[in-house]
C-alpha cells in the first residue's frame, strides 16, 4: 500500500514543464487507501481539501499535460510566441489559456468602456454582496445556459470573472451561494481603468478622451464624481456618452465649442482646456492603395473648388443614406473628411456650397504617402499592413499569383486587406493570425510572425 505514495523526483519524471495539479483527475483524494477513516493526504493549503480526489473533468493541466506529451501542436510554426502565464499553444496553433484569459494569456484588463460593462474583460469575481462566484464552465451548484457556445464574443469561459453577456444593467455572475443564485458585481465605471488617448477627430472635441487635466488659465480641474468646490449635474447617469468617470480629465459632454472642466479655483467655476487640435495625435493617415482611393482614411475636408466638406452625419448624407450601415467599413461617420464609399473615380465629399452637392477632393497621388508599418491594433492582425513575407523556411507566394484551387484571395473579393501585387503576410478572411500561400509546392499556407498588437499606432 505505501508504494501507491512513493515520491519520485523530475529527474525520474517528466513533467513537461506542467506545474503539480492538485485538482487532477488523476490525484488521490484525500482519504483513499485510509484504514482508519484520518485522510492519507493532507494539501498545505487546507481549503485544497475539497479539490482532491475530484472525477468530474479534466482540469485544464490534464488537458496541456495530454497536449505536450502527444505533441498537438506538432504541426504548428516553430516561429510562434510563447503564451503568458501557464498557457499553451494547442492544437488549433493558438493559445490555450487558463483562468478564462484570451489572446495570448495576457492578465486580465479592468477596462471597460460600455456604460452596462458588456465589454468588461477583467478578472472580478465576486458580487457585490461578497458572493464568490461560480464558473461558468460549471453546472453546479446552479445549472445554466450562460456558455461562450450561447454567448459568444461576450467573455465567457473557464473561470468565474463576473461578465454581462445577456446585457443587463451590468456586469454579473452566478454565485456559490446555497440562497443567492446570481448577484451583481461592482468593477468600478467605465473608462475608470482604462488606457486614455489624445486622438479625438470632432472639431468640438465632444470625442475627447485623453488626460488633459489643467485648463488655458492653468487652473487644475475638478473630477466630475466630485461636488467641491462646484456642485454640478454632469454625472455618467445623465451623460452616458460624455466620458466622463472618478477622473479629472477634460471633456465635452454638453456640445460646448471645445473640451472643458469645473475647476479647482471655488472663485472660477469652469474654463475651457487646450487638448491639442482634432486628429493631431491620432495616427490617420493620407496612405491609400486603391486606384479610387476608396481605401482612403486621411484628414482632407475641403472640395477641389475651396468648400468645406459636410459632415457624414449631417442631412444631405443621412437623406441620401450615406452612412456606416449602408456603406461599412467605407471610413464614414461623425466627421467632414473625404470619403469615396461608392467608389467613384476619386474621394468626394458633400459640399457646404448650395449650389454644388458635392465635389470630387484633392488628396496625394495614388500611394505618394504610404510607407508600411509593422503596427497594428486588432488581435487577429486583420489590420496589418507590413512586409513580413516569409516565414521559417518558407516564402510567401504574391496574392496576385494564380492561387491553389483559385480560392479568390484578391483584391476584389477582399477589397480591404490589401492584396495587391506584392507578397505581405495578411489576414483577410478572419483567421486567428496573419498568414500567406507559400511557394513551396508541399505546403499551401502557414502562418506568419508579424509580431504582437498594439493599443495605439503611431
Amino acid at each position: 500500500m505505501e508504494s501507491n505514495f512513493e515520491k519520485y523526483g523530475v529527474d525520474v519524471v517528466n513533467t513537461y514543464s506542467v506545474k503539480y495539479d492538485i485538482s487532477s483527475l488523476m490525484h488521490y483524494g484525500s482519504h483513499y487507501f485510509s484504514k482508519n477513516g484520518h485522510p492519507t493526504i493532507t494539501p498545505v493549503n487546507p481549503l485544497d481539501m475539497p479539490k482532491m480526489g475530484q472525477r468530474n473533468y479534466l482540469s485544464f493541466y490534464d488537458v496541456k499535460l495530454a497536449n505536450m506529451l502527444y505533441e498537438c501542436n506538432a504541426q504548428c510554426a516553430d516561429w510562434l510566441p510563447e503564451c503568458s502565464g501557464d498557457g499553451y499553444i494547442g492544437p488549433e496553433c493558438t493559445c490555450v489559456c487558463h483562468d478564462g484569459l484570451v489572446g495570448r494569456c495576457e492578465a486580465p484588463s479592468e477596462c471597460f468602456t460600455q456604460s452596462d460593462g458588456g465589454d468588461y474583460r477583467g478578472a472580478q469575481n465576486a458580487t457585490s454582496r461578497g458572493k464568490s462566484c461560480q464558473s461558468w464552465s460549471d453546472q453546479r451548484p446552479y445549472s445554466h445556459q450562460f456558455t461562450p457556445e450561447n454567448f459568444p464574443n461576450t467573455g465567457l469561459g473557464a473561470h468565474n470573472y463576473c461578465r454581462n453577456p445577456d446585457r443587463d444593467i451590468r456586469p454579473w455572475c452566478i454565485t456559490t451561494d446555497s440562497v443567492i443564485s446570481w448577484d451583481y458585481c461592482d468593477v468600478g465605471l467605465p473608462s475608470d481603468k482604462c488606457d486614455f488617448r489624445e486622438c479625438y477627430v470632432k472639431p468640438d472635441g465632444l470625442d475627447y478622451r485623453g488626460t488633459v487635466d489643467t485648463t488655458v488659465g492653468g487652473i487644475l480641474c475638478q473630477k466630475w464624481s466630485e461636488q467641491t468646490p462646484h456642485t454640478h449635474e454632469f454625472s455618467q447617469v445623465n451623460y452616458p456618452n460624455g466620458g466622463l468617470g472618478r477622473h479629472n480629465y477634460c471633456r465635452n459632454p454638453d456640445y460646448d465649442g471645445a473640451p472643458w472642466c469645473f475647476t479647482t479655483n471655488p472663485d472660477i467655476r469652469w474654463q475651457h482646456c487646450d487638448v491639442g487640435r482634432p486628429t493631431e495625435n491620432c495616427g490617420l493617415t493620407e496612405c491609400y492603395e486603391h486606384e479610387n482611393a476608396n481605401d482612403y482614411r486621411g484628414v482632407v475636408s475641403v472640395t477641389q473648388t475651396g468648400y468645406d466638406c459636410q459632415d457624414w452625419t449631417d442631412v444631405t448624407s443621412v437623406s441620401l443614406n450615406y452612412d456606416p450601415e449602408n456603406y461599412p467599413n467605407a471610413g464614414l461617420g461623425d466627421h467632414n473628411f473625404c470619403r469615396n464609399p461608392d467608389d467613384k473615380q476619386q474621394p468626394w465629399c458633400f459640399s457646404t456650397n448650395p449650389s454644388i452637392q458635392w465635389e470630387y477632393c484633392d488628396v496625394d497621388s495614388y500611394s505618394d504617402s504610404c510607407g508600411y508599418t509593422e503596427c497594428y491594433v486588432n488581435e487577429d492582425a486583420s489590420d496589418y499592413r507590413g512586409t513580413v513575407n516569409a516565414t521559417g523556411d518558407y516564402q510567401c507566394m504574391n496574392w496576385t499569383e494564380e492561387l491553389p484551387d483559385n480560392l479568390g484571395y484578391n483584391t476584389q473579393n477582399f477589397p480591404l486587406y490589401d492584396l495587391d501585387n506584392h507578397n505581405y503576410c495578411r489576414n483577410p478572411d478572419g483567421d486567428s493570425h496573419a498568414w500567406c500561400f507559400t511557394t513551396d509546392p508541399k505546403v499551401e499556407w502557414v502562418y506568419c510572425d508579424v509580431g504582437i498588437s498594439n493599443f495605439i499606432c503611431d
